[in-house]
């Protein structure tokens, strides 16, 4: 990608980007974004702020809650179902704060209140993708699993990967989550793996 503050290659490229008539090859102005340096190439933008603006219909960076609610849509029962990445359980992901956290907890603490390390969301409408902070319950890790067993049932009786949850394959860790012990193994086993074919290269 370009570099518009880079003057080195002057207007070269952009062509491919911006229709003939846009592009200003004055080399005195500068991006009329506030504290942009950035050489002006079309609309008083510099290449960056230009190309935001087509993609996103302004040249600003959108804010944090705004990337949020671009990432939710109403559904049946009040639920906020969210349409960003999701992880293999169905819950969304988020990026905020410069790490990927989970949107329903970003959604919880931002228009409810802060949440405790201590404490997980329980999704009282029974729909992982949810992401409306009142359809949610603080409840302690513990709590969250015994309700998850006793709503879903046979839902934790198979790991994600489709091993039984039986009591010996079944490791729960500090904080009262449940982990499947043959897919522990599986996976020490490739990790394992892994490293001996990295060992190997090196010698």
């Amino acid at each position: 990608m370009i570099d518009p503050g880079d003057r080195s290659h002057g207007l070269r490229g952009l062509a491919d980007h911006l229709p003939f008539q846009e592009i200003d090859m004055s080399t005195e102005r500068t991006c009329s974004i506030s504290r942009c340096t950035g050489k002006h190439v079309a609309r008083g933008w510099c290449f960056k702020h230009y190309m935001r603006w087509k993609r996103t219909g302004t040249p600003y960076r959108p804010t944090q809650e705004q990337r949020f609610f671009a990432g939710v849509e109403q559904g049946e029962n009040d639920c906020w179902n969210w349409t960003g990445t999701r992880e293999e359980r169905g819950y969304g992901n988020f990026y905020a704060r410069n790490q990927t956290v989970k949107a329903h907890r970003w959604a919880y603490e931002f228009l409810r209140a802060e949440l405790a390390d201590d404490l997980e969301l329980d999704h009282l409408c029974l729909n992982k993708s949810c992401v409306n902070p009142w359809h949610l319950e603080p409840v302690p890790g513990i709590e969250n699993q015994r309700r998850r067993y006793g709503v879903y049932g046979s839902d934790l009786r198979l790991c994600i990967h489709g091993h039984e949850m039986t009591p010996t394959n079944t490791y729960i860790n500090p904080r009262g989550v449940r982990h499947c012990r043959t897919c522990m193994r599986e996976s020490l086993r490739r990790s394992r793996a892994r490293r001996r074919l990295i060992k190997q290269g090196s010698e």
